[in-house]
């Protein structure tokens, strides 16, 4: 099988180049930290991961345009709503109403710009850093990951689910501090900012996972099963897709046969899984309720997987977007450097997937 590199053509561009320094200079930070002694490690991790978390945000906030694949999707969406209170020109809010909203109150301020964008895609790394910075001991580790699974992929290019990511983790940060009722409020309103959100109350059977200890890695080799063998919903139980506005163009691609011979669930996805359970299985006591939120995330995205999976670009996009928490084992991964050394891998690997073999970074 030949692997087609579509990020070479792009590789030399100042702003792929300068991303290349900066993951290389956060996993050496990360990595040689996490190797300090605990007692020592605190302030010096805290304080790196401050300054890296700084220049995310700021260049999540101040990028230029076109950098991203999905710019010009978003000006032109941008372009099309209405002013708020006047939609006599204009596409009225049908969806995603928390982003839109805030948006349209931004645009009497920007008109016709991605910045009002940008200004929310730097406030939602503003609190992932936030609840990183509570959740996790290695906080480094937790931001190495969280690179190639969210800001590139979200916070700089799908604007809306990157808002809506950082309003999941929003909630699992209530849940870990017990404060179940905000929590789960913050779940459920989710689809309120991005339709991908939707399921985001799922989190919830987190509980479910403490009662057996082979409930979330059975499930997880029964869903993989079923996938590969090729048990799931076929498209005369997908109908419904067709009856969405969010969901309509995907169902009209399936009936036109445009993902046929396209992967069913890659298996480049097995090692993110393979990390997670291993991560879940080795979690100390002290933290095994956002182990076992990480765990109900993961063994959500794999259940719409399955469910979507004669679909792939909504699996793939559902799957992509509830694997985020697992910033959360990376920055819990405690001394164990082996456990430390395949975070560091698996983030590198992750982030030359995503600039070399599909170019997410296009300057």
């Amino acid at each position: 099988m030949e692997l087609q590199l579509f990020g070479l053509s792009t590789i030399s561009a100042p702003y792929t180049l300068a991303a290349f320094c900066f993951m290389g200079l956060l996993l050496v930070a990360a990595f040689s930290t996490s190797l300090i002694h605990p007692v020592h490690r605190k302030g010096i991790d805290r304080g790196l991961f401050l300054v890296f978390g700084f220049l995310l945000s700021a260049f999540a906030l101040l990028r230029p345009f076109g950098l991203a694949l999905d710019d010009p999707s978003y000006l032109e969406i941008l372009n099309a709503l209405c002013p708020v209170g006047d939609c006599s020109n204009g596409s009225p809010i049908v969806r995603d109403y928390v982003w839109f909203g805030l948006v349209s109150l931004g645009l009497q301020y920007w008109p016709g710009s991605l910045d009002v964008a940008l200004v929310l895609s730097g406030l939602g790394v503003c609190i992932k850093l936030f609840v990183i910075d509570r959740l996790c001991r290695q906080r480094l580790l937790a931001l190495l990951l969280l690179v190639p699974l969210s800001f590139i992929q979200y916070d700089m290019t799908q604007l809306r689910a990157g808002f809506a990511s950082a309003w999941m983790m929003l909630g699992i940060y209530w849940l870990v501090r017990s404060r179940v009722l905000l929590g789960g409020l913050t779940l459920l309103s989710n689809f309120m900012v991005h339709s991908q959100g939707i399921f985001s109350p799922g989190l919830l059977a987190y509980r479910l996972l403490g009662l057996r200890s082979w409930i979330f890695p059975g499930c997880t080799v029964i869903l993989l099963g079923l996938i590969y063998v090729g048990l799931y919903p076929d498209a005369s139980m997908l109908g419904w897709l067709g009856l969405a506005a969010e969901s309509a163009t995907y169902f009209s691609g399936l009936q036109a046969g445009n993902y046929d011979g396209m992967k069913v669930f890659p298996w480049g996805y097995l090692p993110l899984l393979g990390y997670g359970v291993w991560l879940w299985s080795t979690a100390t006591e002290e933290h095994k309720k956002i182990s076992n939120i990480v765990a109900a995330s993961l063994l959500l995205g794999l259940a719409l997987a399955w469910f979507f999976a004669i679909i792939p670009v909504i699996q793939t996009r559902l799957f992509d977007f509830y694997t985020l928490p697992l910033v959360f084992l990376a920055g819990n991964a405690g001394n164990s450097r082996l456990k430390i050394g395949l975070t560091c891998l698996l983030a590198l690997m992750l982030y030359l997937r995503l600039e070399l073999v599909q170019d997410w970074i296009l300057g």
